[in-house]
């Protein structure tokens, strides 16, 4: 039986791409689901309505000191794949787009996918391969009019990923690191996506590939 985490299946304000994902590999008897949540609040509302998670943890992506739980977490259970849909996207044009805002996109989709690689890569070389999906956006390949916070902050994503997979060669190349970079759900719709993360899932360890959904 295959074990696979997820993040981001309880984000409130994302497009339901993690909801989606979760429930597909829920329904999967060949299948251990595991599901990461920052708070106890959203661990049992995902617990409550999908009663085949394997296991869950609790961890605030913002607390680094707690990242060696996460770490012995994924070695103990054997999680080879983990997923990574945590992002958020608010459409503001530049004049009108706070602060505020700027930053919670900042965290979200480059600070948390971040923290999340950084302690994957380590336990999956100590499983002996692994592999890394995380949730880009079409718009770091093409801007949008009122999405340049968005773009700016999906963009660096994409930069991350790829000069990550450079520092891969050193030491884990049977790991594997693949984006997908969709674009608006309501366009492309739920299943796109969903498959899209099914045949990256069947590339073998230390194989990367994008997947553009448009």
């Amino acid at each position: 039986m295959e074990a696979i985490g997820i993040w981001g299946a309880t984000h409130s304000r994302g497009s339901g791409i993690g909801r989606s994902i979760l429930r597909q590999l829920a329904g999967d008897p060949n299948v251990a689901v595991h599901v990461f949540c920052r708070s106890e609040e959203k661990q049992r509302e995902l617990s409550a309505e999908f009663e085949s998670i394997k296991g869950s943890l609790v961890w605030d992506l913002r607390d680094e000191t707690s990242s060696e739980r996460y770490q012995q977490y994924l070695v103990d259970n054997g999680i080879r794949s983990v997923i990574s849909t945590v992002g958020v996207g608010i459409a503001n044009p530049i004049p009108f787009l706070t602060q505020a805002e700027l930053m919670e996109m900042v965290e979200s989709n480059l600070v948390a996918p971040f923290m999340i690689l950084k302690h994957t890569l380590l336990p999956m070389k100590q499983l002996n391969g692994g592999r890394v999906i995380m949730f880009g956006s079409i718009t770091s390949f093409r801007t949008a009019e009122g999405a340049s916070g968005y773009s700016a902050t999906k963009m660096a994503l994409r930069g991350l990923l790829e000069s990550t997979r450079r520092e891969l060669r050193m030491g884990f190349s049977s790991v594997s690191l693949s984006g997908v970079y969709s674009g608006s759900i309501s366009k492309v719709g739920l299943t796109s996506v969903v498959e899209a993360v099914s045949y990256l899932l069947r590339l073998p360890f230390g194989v990367h590939a994008d997947v553009i959904v448009d």
